[in-house]
């Protein structure tokens, strides 16, 4: 035979087969090479796009030419025809978690009063506040919002916020008679603001409903 191509094995029943300039292959089909267009490692959030599969199957159940990958994992392509199944080269992606950003405290003030904001102490993470702080707590006693950038060994990072609110303290003043004569009193009051509650030195008004003050003697 001249020229001739030549899939799989050729039998002679009578003599030797006379080949010349014969291309003769196994017939499996050709495997894919599949490659990444960037770092196969990275942090949760991030992708990589594969691609070199001709005419396979991706390990992912997929039959385009490149995919692409947001979950760790091996990938490869399956070739398959009449005559086998080959399989490609393996990639193996890693995908990293993000850090735990959280924020407890006191996020309610009165005026005067401070907090203490704090998120997880990890060994190896690293901290930065929106104030400029590096550890992981910070105290805090004005309003906004406040925000920390957790970030850990793998360069994977989280950030997270809080609203501070700063409240104002309630009026607090008294009128009456303050100078009596024996014998006399005097009631003592102050402001009456619906919801409020009101405790004296010498009783107590347990709600803001009360719509008068104990009178005060000498």
């Amino acid at each position: 035979m001249e020229a001739a191509s030549l899939s799989g094995r050729a039998l002679a029943c009578t003599g030797a087969i006379d080949l010349h300039n014969n291309m003769i292959s196994n017939g499996l089909p050709v495997a894919s090479t599949i490659t990444a267009n960037g770092a196969t490692t990275f942090c949760a959030g991030g992708s990589v796009i594969l691609s070199g599969n001709i005419g396979g199957v991706w390990s992912t159940g997929e039959t385009t030419g490149s995919i692409t990958v947001t979950t760790s994992g091996d990938y490869f392509v399956t070739n398959t025809d009449g005559c086998g199944t080959v399989i490609s080269n393996h990639i193996i992606v890693t995908v990293n978690p993000l850090p735990q950003c959280t924020i407890t405290g006191d996020f309610s003030l009165c005026e005067g009063e401070s907090s203490e904001l704090c998120t997880p102490l990890v060994v190896g993470n690293t901290y930065e506040w929106s104030t400029g702080e590096t550890s992981n707590c910070i105290t805090v006693d004005m309003p906004g919002i406040y925000s920390v950038t957790v970030t850990d060994p793998n360069g994977c990072f989280s950030v997270c916020s809080e609203e501070i609110i700063l409240n104002p303290l309630p009026q607090c003043t008294i009128t009456g008679d303050f100078s009596l004569c024996e014998g006399e009193s005097s009631e003592l009051c102050t402001p009456l603001v619906v919801g409020n509650t009101y405790e004296w030195s010498t009783a107590r008004h347990p709600t803001a409903s009360q719509l008068t003050c104990r009178a005060f003697i000498r």
